[in-house]
């Protein structure tokens, strides 16, 4: 039912008719109005607000009226009204102000600043604000400090006034240190003689001599309230009756009342009397309690005679009895009552107030009459609607006041409060659910069961602590619901939907439904008019899908939280979901995103108050920045979360440890990585939550092989290996299969290595993994040159390369398929390569940029001297003169290959940097290398496989355009290491009888370098063997007629080799 009397009447300007204008204290407030706040304070009945409704009706200025009452001391209520009462004062505005739902309440002061400005923004100066009865809030309620927070900072042209019959709380001290709040007290408020005679000219029915006029202010010392009762009581008794002596203000209100009240026939006292139990009264709700049919007259009449009856206009007339005057009834009512009439009363009154909307008010009456049955049934008309207000500490009062037995007799009652407490306490919220859901059960109320169901489902889901119980209530579900669940509305449909999956996924996503529910909660995320509910389906959804490794889910679910986040009514909750969300970015490599997201969101808490993501924000925010390579954003952002110790979740504790073990496994110290990842597995085994447990299983084989427990690392990447499959994590699954490899290819497994290789970059190209949980670089990169070396995957395995610009400590220069960012090829003829493409000169050709790093691949590219370098590029420059030739250079040269970290200079020396540049050089010689090591270590399968990938990088003669005598010394020494090794290669390949091969390999020799005689000399003896006797005689040919032509004769071995050949009859 809509609550239309209350929120009204609180929030409405009372109605000055016939009061006589202060102009002093006008004037006084247009001086004290200098500044934001006046706090007006002075006794009950000395006419604050009459005096500043008047000084409102006179300056002609638009207000919001707020009307403060015990209630208020539930802030989610102040909110609410507040917002009523911003409605009332720009309807146009469409978007209404926030409720202080319990995601805002972690920060009540944010969401208290946030919501002053967007209300103070939304009026127009000059404006009013004023807070009356001021004084009814506590003097320890939180109601102070939000007014203090809220008032901080307001715009020019609009003015506060808080009316109260007290001073100033001390929370509102600060507002005075500032010089932001002014004070107009009792002393000021109090009437003079002048205003005391020019009240009782106006309102008397007589003409009062100046003696009564002086005897009156004696007596009423210039209070308001006494005035009225004195001048009313002037009708019938003269003024030299009235008491004298020295009473307080209050003494005399109720010495005067009692004698007026008196004075009146019984039915206008018993309708006084009645209606004196309803804060609030319309004509017609009187007229229903009182019986009386001339209700309205009597209510006009006492407003017109300013007798303590305020007038509200509205679409109905509403008047309020003055505090001071409903006391004095009230306390006459019990009196003249017995108790049993005044439960009926209440009773009564309560129910008229509840048909007519005022359901805070019929409240407490049904409180004040013990009327227990109706107060539960109006809790249970109204509990929904509270909830989504954020009022649910007033639900929570109202339901306490209920005697134990009806609570605990009532399902929906335990409903609601186990809704009250959920946001301060889940395990404590659990107990009224699981309470009422066995009432319901017996009840066989399925409605109200499966709500309950889903309210013990969502305190696990919320407290992240021990998820293991879930078990139990999954299976309840299922015996409810059987295999084609039917429910009792839309709106129940979408509330299990979303709590059952979450159930699922933490705990059994191989349940044979899963699939199911898993549907059931995409068509939620789509079709649910509830935001909320779709946002949380929708992170459930999200979070699922990363832990499965399926990306493109994940981001189709992004996709659809955008739209929700964008939607006219979505909260700032909304939004900072959606950010985290997209955090989960780095996943796909982009980190920078990731902590993108990670930090507006961050800033949309601070700005918002609502700090529910904060935490596992920044837990990607460290996943992101540890796979990036940044430790100390890393470390920084883990030195934020180190409270989590002392006051987190269980499983924000996992993911501490967790993440402070990969910080240590990157900064490579090992005995802290162990031992906070040994924390973390028993974190992640207490919460039963399997993907932890995969994760924390797998984390801690890497580190314990690198320990070197082989044993216990393979039973835990095991245990990983086995939940990963059980769950279908296809991610989970990658990385273990990587680390398998990893372990077997260190303990000299070669076959199981290569397999498991396969098996996990066929599956990351499947599913374009470029990133994972406990990244490192170092491991991901050893198995990047496995895979390249082994032409596993090469596409996808390069592209990974690439996305995540890896590069080993030792650079595998030897790999030619390894995605350089810089390739530069000095064999046969210069190329300089940039990202696969040669590097286009914009006319004209950068000559000494070029010449400067051929000379240094020549001097071997690695701590070439500086002056060295000056002598052959700069022979006539004197020392400065070439020194600062050699920094322009380089400065160029960096920008040519568009890579500062390429050419590293310093202490007098430059190096190519073969992290980010390939050398076909570099990668020549390194190769010899590695198949002498091999040649050595007996491997001659390693060593000819080496020896072919290195003259297969010989293209022709080093630099062969360059003539400079520079170039002599290293050109003679790579040639000599070509026909070096191609000789030695050629000699293998015919001991194995591979003459093809052999031949096809002095051919290459000599398309390389035609004057290498040896080359002649082999491939004639190799034609001979295959029996291709005329392309023995031509190559002898061409053998002789090449060394003629340079001035060289044939030797006598080579002489010797061809007449064997022709001896042996092989080349007719």
């Amino acid at each position: 039912m809509h609550n239309r009397i209350r929120p009204v009447t609180k929030i409405t300007r009372p109605v000055s008719v016939g009061a006589y204008p202060r102009d002093r204290l006008f004037d006084r407030l247009d001086q004290k109005l200098d500044r934001p706040v006046v706090y007006v304070s002075a006794p009950a009945g000395s006419g604050k607000t009459t005096l500043i409704t008047g000084y409102i009706e006179a300056r002609s200025l638009p207000c919001i009226w707020y009307r403060i009452d015990r209630g208020d001391d539930d802030i989610a209520a102040f909110f609410y009204y507040m917002g009523l009462a911003a409605k009332k004062a720009a309807p146009r505005k469409r978007k209404p102000l926030p409720l202080l739902t319990p995601e805002y309440r972690h920060d009540v002061p944010t969401f208290t600043r946030r919501y002053f400005e967007a209300l103070l923004g939304r009026l127009k100066p000059p404006y009013m604000m004023v807070f009356d009865n001021y004084h009814e809030a506590p003097e320890q309620s939180l109601f102070h400090k939000v007014i203090q927070n809220g008032l901080d900072t307001i715009p020019a042209g609009i003015n506060v006034i808080l009316v109260s019959r007290n001073n100033p709380p001390p929370a509102l001290t600060r507002m005075r240190a500032n010089n932001m709040m002014d004070l107009l007290g009792w002393d000021d408020i109090r009437l003079t003689d002048e205003e005391t005679r020019g009240i009782i000219n106006l309102q008397g029915r007589r003409a009062f001599s100046e003696r009564e006029i002086q005897r009156i202010c004696r007596i009423t010392k210039g209070w308001a309230a006494g005035l009225i009762l004195l001048i009313e009581r002037s009708r019938t008794k003269s003024t030299e009756t009235y008491p004298a002596g020295n009473y307080t203000l209050y003494e005399i209100f109720d010495y005067f009342a009692e004698e007026i009240f008196n004075g009146m026939d019984e039915s206008t006292r018993d309708f006084l009397q009645r209606t004196a139990f309803l804060k609030e009264i319309t004509p017609q709700l009187a007229m229903q309690i009182t019986g009386s049919g001339d209700a309205e007259k009597i209510l006009a009449r006492l407003h017109a005679g300013n007798y303590f009856t305020e007038r509200h206009h509205q679409p109905d007339v509403t008047y309020c009895y003055h505090p001071l005057f409903r006391e004095f009834l009230l306390s006459r009512a019990r009196d003249m009552y017995a108790d049993t009439d005044i439960i009926r009363i209440h009773r009564k009154s309560a129910l008229l107030l509840e048909k007519a909307g005022n359901i805070e008010e019929a409240a407490s009456l049904y409180i004040d009459g013990s009327g227990w049955k109706s107060l539960a049934a109006l809790i249970a008309g109204h509990a929904r609607s509270m909830v989504m207000q954020g009022r649910d500490r007033t639900l929570r009062e109202w339901i306490s006041a209920l005697p134990d037995n009806i609570i605990t007799g009532s399902p929906w009652l335990l409903y609601w409060t186990g809704v009250c407490r959920m946001a301060s306490g889940p395990a404590e919220s659990r107990s009224f659910f699981e309470h009422a859901y066995r009432l319901f059960i017996e009840r066989k109320d399925m409605n109200g069961a499966l709500m309950s169901w889903s309210g013990v489902v969502e305190t696990y889901l919320h407290e992240l602590g021990d998820l293991r119980p879930l078990d139990r209530w999954i299976s309840i579900l299922d015996g409810i619901l059987g295999k084609r669940p039917v429910f009792p509305s839309a709106e129940v449909d979408a509330c299990v939907t979303a709590r059952m999956f979450g159930a699922l996924a933490v705990r059994k996503p191989w349940h044979p439904q899963f699939p199911m529910w898993m549907e059931k909660a995409v068509t939620a995320l789509n079709t649910c008019p509830d935001t909320s509910l779709r946002m949380l389906t929708g992170f459930y959804l999200h979070t699922f899908a990363i832990w499965t490794g399926d990306y493109p889910q994940a981001e189709y679910i992004v996709g659809r939280l955008k739209d929700v986040a964008g939607s006219a009514n979505a909260s700032p909750l909304a939004g900072i979901t959606l950010r985290m969300a997209g955090t989960w970015a780095w996943l796909s490599g982009s980190c920078d995103a990731s902590l993108r997201a990670m930090s507006d969101g961050l800033a949309m808490s601070a700005e918002t108050g609502v700090h529910i993501w904060d935490y596992l924000l920044m837990v990607q925010g460290v996943a992101a920045s540890l796979s990036s390579g940044d430790i100390e954003k890393a470390g920084d952002l883990l030195g934020r979360m180190g409270n989590v110790e002392e006051n987190g979740r269980l499983l924000d504790k996992f993911y501490y440890h967790y993440e402070l073990s990969w910080y240590f496994h990157l900064k490579d110290d090992l005995p802290r990585a162990l031992m906070h990842q040994e924390k973390a597995l028993k974190l992640a085994d207490a919460t039963g939550l399997h993907y932890a447990k995969a994760q924390s299983n797998l984390a801690i084989s890497h580190l314990l092989h690198k320990h070197g427990n082989y044993s216990e690392a393979v039973k835990h990447l095991n245990r990983s290996m086995r939940i990963s499959r059980r769950m279908k994590s296809r991610s989970i699954e990658f990385l273990c299969l990587l680390t398998r490899a990893h372990i077997a290819f260190n303990s000299g497994r070669e076959g199981s290595a290569r397999a498991n290789l396969r098996k996990a970059m066929s599956l990351g190209r499947e599913k374009g993994y470029v990133n994972f949980s406990w990244w490192h670089p170092a491991f991901i990169s050893s198995l990047c040159v496995r895979a390249l070396e082994l032409d596993i995957e090469t596409g996808y395995v390069q592209n990974l390369i690439s996305r995540r610009r890896l590069t080993p400590d030792d650079p595998p220069v030897h790999i030619a398929k390894w995605p350089w960012p810089v390739r530069i090829r000095t064999f046969g003829h210069f190329e300089i390569m940039k990202d696969g493409a040669p590097v286009p000169f914009a006319g004209k050709t950068p000559r000494k940029p070029i010449e400067l790093i051929r000379v240094l691949i020549a001097l071997g590219g690695v701590n070439v001297d500086e002056g060295r370098l000056c002598d052959i590029l700069w022979p006539d420059a004197d020392g400065d003169a070439a020194h600062k030739s050699l920094e322009v250079t380089i400065t160029r040269l960096r920008k040519l290959l568009d890579k500062r970290d390429a050419i590293l200079f310093g202490n007098g020396h430059i190096t190519i940097n073969i992290r980010c540049c390939y050398i076909d050089t570099h990668a020549f010689e390194d190769l010899i290398g590695k198949a002498d090591a091999a040649e050595d270590e007996g491997r001659s399968d390693r060593y000819t496989q080496y020896v072919r990938d290195a003259l297969d990088l010989y293209k022709g003669p080093f630099l062969a355009d360059e003539a400079g005598s520079w170039i002599i010394s290293p050109r003679e020494r790579l040639r000599d290491k070509f026909i070096r090794c191609t000789g030695k290669l050629c000699l293998l390949l015919e001991k194995s009888g591979k003459w093809e091969e052999a031949a096809a390999r002095y051919l290459r020799g000599l398309e390389a370098d035609d004057l290498i005689e040896e080359f002649y000399r082999g491939l004639i003896f190799c034609y001979g063997a295959l029996g291709h006797g005329t392309q023995a005689v031509s190559a002898y040919r061409r053998c002789v007629t090449t060394l003629r032509s340079c001035g060289m004769d044939l030797s006598p071995v080579t002489e010797k080799v061809y007449k064997t050949v022709l001896k042996s009859g092989k080349t007719g």
